[in-house]
């Protein structure tokens, strides 16, 4: 039995891996925003800030998921994680110098210009993948719970 769900799970993961298209057509967020970065220093300096693709990938890559708040260190499309780095730089004591920064890239996520979608996995933006594995199935006659074989007639 346990062979059959070893082989049932390798092959999920192959189907899930084949489902993700080539990593050559889909990049990660970060990657995406570097891309373009003229529309994201464009979107800082309507808030009268200017920004640089060097300090977005530190802070993206090594500060960010420093905070503890579930940031992966290529960039995250989910909201709630984006606004929980929100909350610490905008944090007392904060950090100010990134605050143009996570502004932005909370903006991208809610305006989600055609630029961004190019970049998105199979999933809609902001929306978390969830793979469920099926058990395996008693057949009759197999121990129940009280490890005595069941009945059949």
């Amino acid at each position: 039995m346990g062979l059959v769900c070893l082989v049932f799970l390798f092959f999920v993961l192959v189907f899930v891996k084949m489902g993700q298209g080539s990593s050559a057509s889909v990049c990660s967020l970060l990657q995406c925003f570097l891309k373009n970065f003229q529309d994201f220093k464009k979107r800082a300096g309507d808030y009268g800030y200017d920004v640089n693709a060097f300090d977005l990938q530190r802070f993206c890559e090594r500060e960010w998921p420093t905070f503890q708040v579930g940031w992966p260190d290529a960039g995250s499309f989910d909201m709630t994680t984006a606004y929980r780095v929100h909350h610490v730089i905008y944090d007392c004591p904060g950090h100010p110098d990134q605050i143009p920064y996570i502004q932005v890239w909370v903006d991208v996520l809610s305006e989600k210009p055609q630029w961004m979608r190019a970049c998105l996995p199979r999933g809609k933006l902001g929306q978390r993948q969830t793979i469920l594995l099926a058990g395996p199935q008693k057949r009759k006659g197999s121990p129940g719970p009280s490890g005595r074989a069941g009945r059949t007639n």
